[in-house]
């Protein structure tokens, strides 16, 4: 299948790459290991997007550029046939005046080169949008992994999961311990979201002890 590329395609591109943004909580910990969950998911996400959005645009790329250098091939057989065979090619004065004289007669070969050069260029310039928004989500995937140490390192203190949500402004101490849900619901989002950022570490990462955890959202 012919692929395109228009403006229109590109801007919609843009527009989607635009949206792939995740803010981080300053204090994970007073919201609960539901919505540091809810974090890894979304960025796991639109990760997963970005990466089809490259694969897509690399098959693209190949295919023009494999298009550009089929008809680059012909055009350059065709000009050298009408120089050496085109009568009114060889009554050019010197060379140059042969050859503008021979890629007149090749307008529409050389109107599409043209096309497919520019295509090319486009998808370039995407590509190198597409791999700056991959780093950037593989970046904050990092700093997710630093938050759930974190958030470790500070159960391990004593302190407590909070529940206040992301709509509450108010003053009350976040720090204070779960009122709703049960040992179940917190072993399962915490499972979860270990599981997540172990599946994104090349290396392997230090194993999360899920009791502590519990203990200390118990206490």
């Amino acid at each position: 299948m012919k692929p395109e590329v228009t403006p229109e395609k590109i801007q919609v591109i843009y527009n989607d790459l635009s949206q792939m943004h995740l803010d981080l909580d300053p204090d994970p910990l007073q919201f609960g290991p539901k919505r540091l969950n809810e974090k890894v998911a979304s960025c796991r996400g639109h990760l997963t997007r970005c990466e089809k959005m490259f694969l897509q645009i690399s098959q693209d790329l190949h295919w023009f550029k494999r298009e550009h250098r089929k008809h680059q091939t012909e055009f350059d057989i065709r000009m050298q046939d009408l120089l050496a065979n085109d009568p009114e090619v060889m009554a050019g004065r010197n060379v140059k005046d042969r050859e503008a004289i021979a890629s007149t007669k090749l307008f529409d070969l050389r109107d599409r080169l043209n096309d497919l050069q520019v295509s090319i260029e486009d998808l370039e310039h995407l590509m190198v949008v597409i791999k700056a928004k991959r780093t950037d989500l593989k970046d904050l995937q990092g700093r997710i992994r630093d938050q759930l140490k974190i958030c470790q390192e500070e159960l391990g203190l004593g302190a407590r999961w909070g529940h206040r949500d992301s709509t509450d402004s108010s003053s009350e101490d976040p720090r204070i311990s779960p009122t709703g849900g049960t040992i179940e619901e917190f072993d399962s989002l915490l499972d979860s979201t270990i599981l997540e950022i172990k599946t994104e570490e090349k290396e392997a990462p230090k194993t999360f002890d899920v009791d502590s955890l519990l203990d200390a959202i118990l206490l």
